[in-house]
């Protein structure tokens, strides 16, 4: 769980407390609570980062953090460990979701869909144009003044024209879609998301800021994607049910 808070299981729920027992203790019931096995996958193949997904209902921490009572149910990730996996089969709790399987392989893409980040491309042009007159202005010194100076300032600018055209090709995300799920690429690649079609309950459009995104609810809780101009006539050819239509 979270740095410094433990869950120990009970007969009849759980205890969530501080490591060094400061704090106050919240007990919430089995009877309430769900557990997910989760696969957090950042690029389209079967391996990823294993978690089990506690779901407890808003009020039990209200008090603690101020929630809304009524509000979504809290959702505390664990590391997935075999122990706790046969804690839960022993309190005879259902464990939702994906299994290990140790399966191994990537997936391939059927079908990418590019969103520029405009501003960041138009800045990386001006650095790139800057680099080049750099290398030419550093050409002409060479020539006509310094050759030591101006070798030095020609190679400064192709490296600066170099790194700006390598910033200008990656500025841009991407989703992609394959039989075996939707990929969301972020230009930030750490924040990308791989969904298995298992995972996804249903999607649905909705506005935000004007731009179109894709809300993709799972059992655990919901993904958003932009939804990139001439993804959805695919995604509704592909996966019709996910979209409450019949294939």
């Amino acid at each position: 769980m979270g740095e410094g808070t433990l869950a120990t299981f009970g007969e009849t729920g759980i205890v969530i407390h501080g490591e060094e027992g400061g704090g106050e203790n919240i007990r919430v019931p089995y009877s309430e609570m769900r557990f997910f096995s989760v696969c957090t996958r950042r690029v389209p193949r079967e391996q990823g980062e294993w978690s089990v997904i506690f779901e407890i209902p808003a009020r039990y921490l209200a008090k603690a953090n101020r929630a809304a009572k009524d509000g979504a149910p809290a959702l505390i990730q664990t590391d997935a460990k075999p122990r706790l996996y046969q804690t839960l089969e022993r309190h005879g709790l259902e464990l939702i979701g994906e299994r290990q399987s140790g399966a191994a392989g990537k997936f391939a893409l059927r079908a990418k869909f590019y969103l520029c980040d405009r501003p960041k491309r138009k800045r990386a042009l001006i650095m790139v144009v800057a680099g080049l007159v750099l290398t030419v202005g550093g050409a002409l010194l060479g020539v006509f003044w310094n050759p030591t100076v101006g070798a030095f300032l020609g190679a400064v600018g192709v490296l600066f024209a170099v790194r700006s055209l390598f910033t200008y090709v990656r500025a841009k995300s991407m989703l992609a879609v394959c039989d075996e799920g939707i990929w969301w690429q972020d230009i930030n690649r750490a924040d990308s998301v791989f969904l298995k079609w298992e995972e996804i309950v249903s999607i649905t459009t909705e506005p935000n800021n004007g731009f179109e995104l894709y809300r993709l609810q799972c059992a655990y809780g919901a993904y958003h994607f932009p939804a990139v101009a001439g993804s959805l006539a695919v995604l509704k050819e592909l996966r019709p049910e996910k979209f409450g239509e019949e294939a």
